[in-house]
């Protein structure tokens, strides 16, 4: 068990590393938030979160065992939507609540192929456009839903998130793989100059 913790520190790709790191601060953040929402009375937001920190935990454990970057990169995005939808709707769209979508982007961008990436974004913002259209027909007098300017700003920030998003796919895995190149030109070096020692040696041993 203990070596399955630390293989992720081996050199196994950056991806795997930040994943394991977001895997653990999301389970602290969310004990963090229940000890908040309990000591303010929020139970239901409290159960919310209790099952949220289970599935993340599970979903860790099965990570760490198998160590599928896109899968449970996956996994752990639709487990954040359930759990976003549910506090969305439990608060009835208040502004805190329907800012959290945003950062789902986020986490798209960081661990999938831009192709994939751009897929999943649309259906995460498809999936977001048809909640707000239901909170725009099911609180008729909600401050935000049906307030131009501020559905034009957050419109415009999520806009400024994928924007970011793409930024980050494209320079990211751009540095890695330049990365890379050079560390499989020094391997090669480095196996050259071995090899000629060693050539060296047996020719001085002869």
């Amino acid at each position: 068990m203990l070596t399955k913790l630390k293989y992720p520190f081996q050199p196994s790709g950056h991806k795997s590393i930040m994943l394991y790191f977001l895997f653990l601060a999301l389970i602290t953040v969310h004990v963090v938030s229940f000890l908040a929402d309990l000591m303010r009375g929020r139970y239901t937001v409290c159960e919310i979160k209790v099952a949220v920190t289970l599935m993340l935990a599970g979903l860790f454990y099965s990570y760490i065992r198998n160590l599928n970057v896109s899968r449970y990169a996956l996994l752990m995005i639709l487990v954040l939507e359930a759990e976003l939808t549910l506090i969305v709707l439990e608060n009835d769209f208040l502004h805190y609540a329907t800012v959290y979508p945003m950062l789902v982007t986020f986490g798209i961008f960081f661990f999938f192929p831009m192709k994939k990436a751009l897929w999943l974004t649309l259906a995460h913002h498809l999936y977001w456009l048809g909640m707000f259209i239901y909170g725009y027909h099911h609180y008729h007098e909600h401050p935000i839903l049906h307030d131009p300017t501020a559905l034009t700003g957050m419109v415009i920030a999520y806009f400024f998130m994928v924007l970011f998003g793409l930024l980050y796919n494209i320079s990211s895995e751009t540095t890695y793989r330049k990365l890379e190149r050079s560390d499989r030109q020094k391997g090669i070096l480095l196996s050259e100059i071995h090899h000629r020692i060693k050539n060296n040696l047996n020719m001085m041993a002869s």
